[in-house]
């Protein structure tokens, strides 16, 4: 990526502890970078996950975009390789300290957005940090346990669960269908681009009907 205006990175890199009347200081571009990226994730789960309702996507996307993940994922990007700030003052330890380095994320993605925009912005934000660094399939199964829930119930109330899965649609594009059984009843199905999605939300409807969630 060659940059149109190299200055907007150097400020995305530059901490409030070594800013000084010549160089500004990353936070107006963390500012801008945090609604960016904000609107990215939820594009993102809205497109990867179109089974999903508001409120299953808004529990990932807080996963996702929560303070210590991009703390992680900064890290993983290499960029406190590139964020100057003043080591003697702060110490890099568990904590607000490290929070820097995800404020330095949402400050790059910040900088992209004003150097290159929108359409450049996305295609970053989706193929070099959640297509590469967010595993949906791992944040799904860290989801709600609601097939745990009714293991839980059919072993207090002694009886059978069990699920089938039906495939259909394209080689490339399947779709899966999960129905979940207590008994011979059926209690509850779910349509996913993938199984374990597909046995989530048939999962949620069977607790659903059960009344084993809280309103």
């Amino acid at each position: 990526m060659r940059p149109e205006n190299p200055q907007v990175y150097k400020d995305a890199f530059t901490h409030r502890s070594v800013a000084n009347g010549n160089q500004e200081d990353n936070e107006k571009l963390e500012f801008l970078g945090d609604a960016v990226i904000n609107f990215l994730v939820a594009d993102y789960l809205i497109q990867k996950l179109p089974e999903y309702n508001e409120g299953d996507l808004t529990r990932l996307k807080s996963d996702i975009v929560k303070r210590d993940n991009l703390n992680h994922l900064a890290l993983e990007l290499s960029l406190d390789s590139l964020l100057k700030f003043n080591k003697s003052s702060i110490k890099i330890k568990e904590g607000e300290s490290r929070d820097m380095f995800g404020n330095a994320l949402e400050a790059l993605v910040g900088a992209i957005y004003l150097d290159k925009g929108f359409a450049f912005t996305k295609k970053y934000v989706n193929n070099h940090i959640l297509k590469k660094w967010v595993d949906l399939d791992e944040l799904i199964s860290n989801d709600t346990n609601y097939k745990g829930m009714l293991y839980e119930y059919s072993q207090k109330e002694d009886v059978n669960i069990k699920y089938t899965f039906e495939e259909s649609g394209k080689k490339n594009t399947p779709i899966y269908k999960s129905t979940v059984f207590i008994g011979d009843q059926i209690l509850g199905s779910g349509l996913g681009t993938k199984k374990k999605i597909a046995e989530q939300l048939a999962s949620k409807e069977a607790c659903n009907k059960l009344k084993l969630l809280s309103s």
